[in-house]
């Protein structure tokens, strides 16, 4: 077994692997080697690099020139309060000005000693640096992977026991939702009033922030994106991501949550999407009801980890 480091602008070595390996993991769409390089090096919303991550190393763990294990980190640094917000504060006990993150990790089943090989090679390498707390991996995994959010599902439950091995711990589950959307979209009276604003889109259909409101007073906001704003595969186009969900504290328990959703849900099919996808906490049991009366089943939870000094 040889481990060897990648450099960064040849990540689409590591293009067939990916897409073999996550073939059966729910919404994980296969690649061309152009969408998997920007999906590694780029933002998950600009063309650019992080600015808040330097040091990036990739490693591969492989056997006769077949890819067993790979491992990329990168030490972050607090350089504003949306790099604080990104590396996700859930599971820390405090958050140090620099730590190590663990963007993307897998290896092959029965792979077990290449995916062991490899991760102790990257985590020397940001011990070297004086990274001893690592976040596996906060929001800075491949955009195109859980929608940025470099979560372990739960179906590759033998990564996460080798993670588990090494001395990671589980800060926080998300559970992955979904639901089939069939025209025509009649979801009964309308009683918020919606404001669309464009968000910045590199699908073949725009990302929106919808503002709600009732009677005049904001009500509450929820956000929806392309599922080819992150993987830009043709198969991912009719499916969209809700990023986020909120109704104003003040107004809850009066059903305005069930509107809004509704009316996302309505805005949507009528633009042509047949798939709608969440993420909620897996402890939020209120959210979860509430998903399910509108008809979104559990497609599987994903995990963040992460390892203290």
């Amino acid at each position: 077994m040889q481990i060897r480091e990648i450099p960064l602008h040849k990540a689409d070595q590591l293009t067939a692997f990916y897409n073999e390996e996550f073939a059966q993991v729910p919404f994980a769409f296969p690649l061309d080697s152009q969408a998997f390089l920007q999906g590694v090096r780029y933002h998950e919303d600009r063309d650019t690099p992080y600015q808040d991550l330097d040091g990036e190393r990739l490693y591969s763990a492989s056997s006769e020139d077949e890819i067993l294990a790979v491992a990329h980190v990168a030490r972050w640094r607090s350089l504003s309060e949306e790099a604080s917000n990104r590396i996700s504060r859930t599971g820390i006990p405090s958050l140090p000005k620099t730590m190590g993150v663990l963007r993307f990790f897998h290896c092959r089943r029965d792979c077990a000693d290449a995916g062991h090989a490899v991760l102790a090679t990257a985590e020397d390498y940001l011990q070297g640096m004086g990274l001893s707390q690592i976040r596996a991996s906060g929001y800075y995994g491949y955009r195109f992977h859980r929608f940025c959010h470099g979560v372990f599902p739960d179906c590759l439950d033998y990564v996460l026991g080798l993670l588990r091995q090494r001395g990671y711990e589980i800060s926080y589950g998300k559970q992955l939702m979904h639901r089939t959307l069939t025209p025509p979209a009649d979801f009964g009276p309308e009683r918020l009033a919606l404001k669309q604003h464009p968000l910045p889109s590199r699908g073949t259909s725009s990302s929106w922030r919808f503002d709600a409101y009732l009677m005049g007073e904001k009500a509450g906001q929820t956000a929806v994106q392309p599922l080819d704003h992150f993987c830009p595969n043709p198969e991912a186009r009719d499916h969209f991501y809700l990023n986020w969900f909120g109704i104003e504290e003040h107004l809850r328990g009066q059903g305005l949550g069930t509107d809004l959703l509704a009316q996302a849900l309505a805005n949507r099919i009528a633009a042509g999407f047949r798939h709608a996808l969440l993420y909620v906490d897996q402890d939020n049991a209120i959210a979860q009801r509430l998903y399910r009366r509108a008809g979104f089943t559990p497609a599987g939870i994903d995990y963040m980890l992460y390892k203290p000094g």
